[in-house]
């Protein structure tokens, strides 16, 4: 499922490999496009790799869809 897609974006990017990331995410928008917490993560891999004009675009996607969700607002 989505979620389950997500996280293992989540876990793959946090151990830096962002090609097996990439293809979760890729899967898990592909399956909900306004799934938030895939955005999250498709906006911290596109950042991480220094794409930042998609990181806002999902980041602004994913606080449009869930505005009072606090680990949406980056520092």
């Amino acid at each position: 499922d989505v979620e389950r897609l997500a996280v293992l974006a989540e876990i793959y990017s946090g151990v830096g490999n962002y090609a097996i990331a990439q293809e979760y995410i890729d899967q898990a928008l592909a399956l909900d496009p306004d799934h938030v917490l895939a955005l999250r993560n498709a906006a911290y891999l596109d950042e991480k790799q220094g794409r930042y004009e998609p990181a806002i675009a999902a980041l602004d996607k994913a606080i449009a869809n869930d505005p009072q969700r606090s680990d949406l607002y980056m520092e």
